[in-house]
């Protein structure tokens, strides 16, 4: 009797099916909305030396290197000849009308790409094998991206 109730008992714990799991990371994103300012100049600029402007930039009227670098730390749109042999560094999209006398143009924020990491703590987890990832959760008044 006490070895077909110890059969029985084995039999029973070896149909219970452990919980699939899988590796998976759990990255922190931020999520704060940051407001950026735009700066219009109505009439054509030209440089006299160099300069950095903070925000979005417009030159409704053309933009003139003269030589020099403009270091933009968000985008910027020019109506008309965006011009001379200077440096324009941006942070963003750039518009221009034409471009004429071959400025440099240099994008220097770098760009996210599905290979790299997002901006925040990656942790390690397991979640169960049938969930499908990327995905968005919300603890404790944060995101993170779980995959």
């Amino acid at each position: 009797m006490r070895i077909k109730l110890l059969v029985l008992s084995l039999a029973l714990l070896a149909s219970c099916e452990q919980p699939c799991e899988i590796p998976a990371t759990k990255t922190k994103v931020d999520t704060r909305v940051r407001k950026q300012t735009s700066t219009v100049f109505n009439n054509n600029v030209s440089l006299t030396g160099d300069r950095t402007i903070n925000g979005n930039v417009h030159f409704k009227n053309g933009l003139n290197l003269n030589g020099y670098t403009l270091t933009v730390n968000g985008g910027v749109k020019v109506w008309g000849y965006l011009n001379g042999s200077g440096i324009l560094e941006y942070c963003g999209s750039l518009k221009a009308g034409k471009i004429q006398n071959n400025p440099t143009l240099v994008d220097v924020c770098a760009t996210l790409s599905v290979d790299d990491k997002v901006d925040g703590d990656v942790e390690n987890i397991f979640i169960p094998c049938e969930t499908e990832t990327p995905y968005i959760v919300q603890e404790d008044g944060f995101y993170y991206v779980i995959e």
